[in-house]
């Protein structure tokens, strides 16, 4: 029997890796988000799920925190976006909730990539882990590390690896500065 599955952030790089491998494996799949997706979603305000589905995969997020409105929208949407998905999956009966979170969820406070994104999401598993053990329902959270696919929508969020794959091929040097020992764990969409 085919599951039907909804996808929160639809218009999110992952998701559109996501949505085809799900179709190949005879899911029914529902794309929702604030701009892109059969449904529309936002994560800032109060929403329902559509009938029939079984499964919850969230993939929004927010980044910005340059201003206090992107401020207040990564934590909208990553904190209390995470709990709104759980508690909008719990009124339709959903069987099981995926959030996609991000291994930035667990840095400690003294690490350099420690930020508004770190926090928020930080913040949307506890709500979202709490939630669904008051409520028993099943919920796995992925804490990834830096994702990159072959589509180029995924060099917004890591340039750096994009800057140093245009360089190798085009066969130019690659030139890394600084003192620092920066360790990278990049992890292609598709294996997440």
């Amino acid at each position: 029997m085919s599951k039907n599955v909804l996808i929160i952030g639809a218009g999110s790089a992952l998701a559109k890796v996501t949505i085809p491998l799900l179709n190949e494996r005879d899911y029914t799949v529902v794309t929702a988000g604030r701009t892109h997706g059969d449904v529309r979603i936002d994560l800032t305000k109060p929403f329902t799920i559509p009938t029939n589905v079984d499964v919850v995969i969230n993939c929004a997020a927010a980044f910005e925190s340059d201003t206090d409105e992107g401020w207040l929208e990564t934590e909208e949407t990553n904190a209390l976006g995470a709990l709104r998905v759980c508690m909008a999956a719990h009124r339709a009966g959903v069987s099981q909730v995926v959030h996609i979170s991000s291994l930035s969820a667990v840095l400690p406070k003294s690490s350099p990539y420690y930020s508004a994104y770190a926090v928020t999401k930080r913040n949307g598993d506890d709500l979202a882990e709490q939630y669904c053990k008051q409520f028993e329902m099943p919920l796995a959270i992925l804490r990834p590390s830096q994702i990159y696919g072959n589509d180029e929508a995924f060099a917004a969020h890591q340039p750096f690896i994009y800057h140093i794959l245009d360089r190798a091929e085009r066969g130019e040097d690659i030139t890394i500065y600084g003192k620092h020992d920066a360790l990278r764990n990049y992890l292609h969409a598709e294996d997440l």
